[in-house]
């Protein structure tokens, strides 16, 4: 895996993004990972726009993308949990794994999960089944986790959700 910490992205007619931490991830493609990571400060609506703007901007190149929101609390408080909710209700972004289309939606990260070895089984990378979405699923089962999310239908017509609450 190739990444980097600290990158300034320069956009045209726009403020430079600063990303904290980027990543090339190679599973059935290419997927870029752009993350966002506040030790005790909240994450806020410019961090999530940041983020999705440069997200789509990958995508009308057909680079895959994720964006990962972390922190080093116990949990995301209600502000950050309704910003990533809107993000994934908003979006109209998925992808084909292994004969089923998957809503694209952030990795969601906090303390415990950031903290856990690599070895142990509770780590990020054996949430999902083996084979399932890859980064994609592993990023539906952070929504799980730290969203409260409990089940999604994908139609022609948009994704629903439901949520925990």
């Amino acid at each position: 895996m190739s990444h980097v910490l600290g990158l300034e992205v320069t956009i045209p007619n726009r403020n430079p993004v600063e990303v904290d931490v980027a990543a090339i991830l190679h599973e059935d493609d290419w997927t870029v990972v752009l993350g966002e990571v506040k030790s005790h400060h909240p994450i806020d609506q410019n961090d999530v726009e940041n983020l999705a703007h440069l997200q789509d901007l990958l995508l009308e190149k057909e680079t895959l993308s994720v964006v990962m929101f972390a922190t080093l609390k116990l949990e995301f408080n209600e502000d950050e949990r309704n910003l990533f909710r809107t993000l994934i209700e908003q979006t109209t972004r998925s992808v084909e794994r292994n004969g089923s289309r998957l809503p694209i939606m952030p990795l969601l990260f906090t303390q415990h999960e950031l903290s856990v070895p690599w070895g142990d089984e509770a780590h990020p990378w054996r949430w999902r089944k083996a084979g399932q979405g890859g980064i994609f699923g592993t990023a539906i089962e952070s929504c799980r986790k730290n969203l409260g999310l409990i089940d999604f239908k994908m139609s022609k017509g948009g994704t629903e959700y439901v949520w925990s609450e």
